[in-house]
């Protein structure tokens, strides 16, 4: 089943051979983990294209509590 069979099958409630999965990143995830997410995620196949890397995002010290 190729990945477009998959994910029109499931869109449909259909049954496919395995569950397509999309890998999203949120900016906490991204600030805890670093380049590990990045390095993790460019591992894992994905129905929907390649993973693309993203920059780990920089938070200014003014954004944290004294």
């Amino acid at each position: 089943m190729t990945n477009r069979e998959r994910v029109k099958r499931a869109m449909h409630y259909k049954s496919v051979d395995k569950v397509p999965v999309r890998f999203y990143y949120t900016p906490v995830g991204y600030y805890e983990h670093g380049d590990k997410l990045n390095d993790l995620y460019s591992t894992l196949q994905g129905e929907f294209g390649p993973f693309q890397r993203i920059p780990v995002p920089k938070i200014p010290a003014e954004h944290f509590d004294s």
